[in-house]
């Protein structure tokens, strides 16, 4: 807070920038915002420029203009720190290539895509009054951001870092190691121009009749034409010009659509031209890596969470027949494949039937009408999939699933690798004569449909998705017909999770919902992105998340691995005989006596046998052994304390007791949680 008070109104811009920015690059992103969009006018009434680098704290008037102090706020998204940067990098001196006989510096490092001339820092100095107070007073009292700017002209001259340190060792807070640091980061931009130093430290530049475009060419030797400027002539096609057009086509179309006419004056060309050349590039993009999908731009509007997942629900509602926890759950799933990149898990979404025609194609299909990058995967291979995840970051599709998914091993080992975002398969690559193995990420939102999958997918495939169990229809019962929907409702659907994605990342990122003891280790991984999600939606959706996960998997706890299922089968018969040894013959029989058990066609159709028996028990550390039953004899069998430990970690109580978990109570121990209104 300023001890005095100034005259005027004066105007404090905060601009959200989309991630943490250090001090070293934030005069770059300064510089990249002010000319492009201030016109450079910003900070002008300032002498000392002190303020348009205030990222921290709150900007606060006298305590006597307190009471006249207002503020406003409009939404315009958050700016890209990146893009900014570029913006500076375009803006900054670009000079010619000067004289080989030039170009021997004993600076190495200078930004490695730019040669500069040799330059001499006490010539600049001599000729400078911004560089002359830097070398003459050693830094003291210098503010950091003309600090920063002097040493973006210094650094770029002969013997450059070291005359920076000694200018620089004045200053009271000179610190060697970090003044190196922030020399390395200065050097990946270039020189710093006279109207950056007008904007830093006006009276610095107060009576200066030096015509340069930066103070670095002061210092150039007499052979090179340092009163050149390096302004772009009007109707040149020039590399930079082409970077211009990249950065511009790499931007967010409604961030282009601001700037747009300003960009196409600074380029002296017609803003349709601009246009038509940003158009090109973006095609150029696309065709260069060969990306099959639609860009979605972000919802000109400001997103509320709630609204966008009830209507997500209300379409799922409009065409399929589910209950609502189903729709909601689907509408969540859908969101999270918009936020993939922020979670560690990924869930399966599993399609699953009892028989045809109970919608779950017609269910997978409108779940990809709204995910993003969706792409079908029912006739890929392994390995054009782990190629695609890696390249494109899809949602990927596989329907029919019971018809190839039981014997294809490859594919089950990438569904199930890439249910976590350090999940990568390792392949061997042909480089020259060698093969060089290579490790390929298959983090992605995966959705698998198919007609009883219980019998066909792998129970560690099954534990990784949440389960939807699709019905057939009723007589009664009726829904819309999907050949009759509106493809515009679709694209209007990924139009808003695009910018819900882009408004609510950080938002999201940050959530820690309650995971309810309810739910099992394996289904809390399963739900914490959707709930993070709910969370970001208010107190209502967490609620019919929470409630919805209950449901849900409760419904796919009879998916249970067939290791635990021998394990129940073996407790129940212990219990029922009331017995404590039994003899592996008398085990097998009391199995597949259930004729409704699948030990009496464990494979086959023939019943398990002792070998097969003893191989399912090994993996629990049980193994059979002789014991002596009351008639004397000793035969091959097991003892019931061979399995205590194995019952208590694999199965639940014999009695469990009946949840009294209801909604309200979910709600009351997740407490209140206000609906997010849109980012300021």
């Amino acid at each position: 807070m300023s001890s005095h008070i100034k005259p005027g109104m004066r105007i404090r811009l905060i601009i959200p920038l989309d991630k943490a920015i250090d001090v070293e690059k934030y005069a770059a992103a300064w510089r990249g915002f002010d000319p492009n969009y201030w016109n450079g006018l910003a900070g002008s009434a300032d002498s000392s420029g002190a303020n348009l680098y205030q990222q921290q704290g709150t900007w606060c008037c006298h305590s006597s203009r307190v009471e006249q102090a207002q503020s406003w706020s409009n939404e315009g998204g958050v700016a890209s720190v990146d893009a900014l940067i570029k913006l500076d990098k375009f803006a900054q001196v670009d000079p010619p290539t000067p004289p080989k006989a030039n170009l021997n510096r004993s600076n190495s490092g200078i930004n490695e895509n730019k040669d500069y001339p040799p330059s001499d820092a006490n010539k600049v100095a001599d000729q400078c009054k911004q560089i002359r107070l830097f070398r003459d007073e050693m830094g003291a009292d210098q503010t950091e951001p003309l600090w920063h700017d002097c040493l973006g002209v210094v650094v770029f001259c002969e013997n450059g870092e070291e005359i920076c340190q000694e200018w620089s060792s004045g200053h009271s807070g000179y610190d060697q190691s970090k003044t190196q640091k922030k020399l390395h980061t200065r050097q990946k931009t270039p020189p710093t121009t006279c109207d950056q130093f007008i904007k830093s430290n006006p009276s610095g530049c107060q009576g200066c009749n030096q015509k340069c475009h930066s103070p670095i060419t002061l210092g150039w030797l007499d052979t090179f034409d340092h009163n050149k400027t390096f302004s772009r002539k009007a109707g040149d096609i020039s590399k930079t010009d082409e970077e211009v057009i990249a950065s511009l086509a790499a931007m967010p179309r409604m961030e282009y659509d601001r700037i747009r006419l300003d960009k196409a004056k600074q380029l002296n060309v017609q803003a349709k031209t601009l246009d038509t050349l940003v158009k090109e590039a973006r095609n150029i993009e696309n065709k260069n890596d060969n990306n099959p999908f639609h860009k979605a731009d972000p919802y000109p509007d400001p997103i509320v969470p709630a609204q966008l997942l009830d209507e997500i629900s209300a379409i799922i509602l409009r065409f399929i027949i589910m209950d609502a926890e189903q729709a909601h759950t689907v509408a969540l799933w859908i969101a999270h494949t918009y936020f993939i990149d922020i979670f560690d898990t990924s869930p399966i979404a599993i399609i699953n039937a009892p028989e045809k025609a109970c919608a779950k194609t017609l269910l997978q299909s409108l779940i990809a009408r709204m995910s993003y990058r969706s792409l079908s995967a029912s006739n890929a291979s392994a390995s054009a999939l782990f190629r695609s995840i890696e390249l494109w970051k899809p949602t990927i599709f596989f329907d029919e699933a019971d018809t190839f998914f039981r014997d294809n091993r490859d594919l089950q080992g990438l569904v199930n690798a890439g249910y976590k975002r350090e999940g990568y398969v390792l392949r061997s690559e042909a480089v020259e004569d060698n093969f060089i193995p290579r490790q390929y990420s298959v983090y992605s939102a995966k959705s698998i449909a198919g007609i009883a999958l219980q019998k066909h997918l792998p129970d560690t495939t099954m534990s990784r998705g949440i389960v939807f169990n699709m019905l057939r229809k009723l007589p009664h019962e009726s829904v819309v017909r999907m050949r009759n929907a509106d493809s515009r409702v679709f694209e209007d659907i990924k139009s808003k999770l695009t910018r819900y994605a882009q408004d609510y990342s950080q938002q999201v990122r940050l959530a820690r919902p309650v995971l309810t003891d309810e739910l099992s280790d394996r289904d809390q991984d399963n739900w914490e992105p959707l709930l993070a999600i709910a969370q970001s939606a208010g107190a209502e959706w967490l609620h019919r998340a929470n409630v919805a996960a209950l449901k849900l998997s409760n419904t796919g706890e009879a998916h249970v691995s067939s290791g635990n299922e021998l394990l129940a089968d073996i407790r129940y018969i212990f219990e029922s005989r009331d017995c404590e040894k039994i003899s592996t013959v008398d085990l097998i029989e009391a199995l597949v006596t259930d004729d409704e058990s699948p030990w009496a066609t464990y494979i086959y159709g023939k019943p398990i046998t002792p070998r097969q028996l003893a191989k399912q028990l090994t993996g629990y550390g049980i193994k059979s052994k002789t014991v002596r039953l009351g008639n004397s004899s000793t035969p091959k069998g097991y003892d019931v304390e061979q399995f205590s430990d194995a019952f208590a970690r694999y199965l639940p109580p014999t009695l469990p007791p009946q949840s009294n978990v209801s909604p309200e109570s979910i709600k009351d121990e997740i407490g209140s949680v206000e609906v997010n209104p849109p980012p300021d």
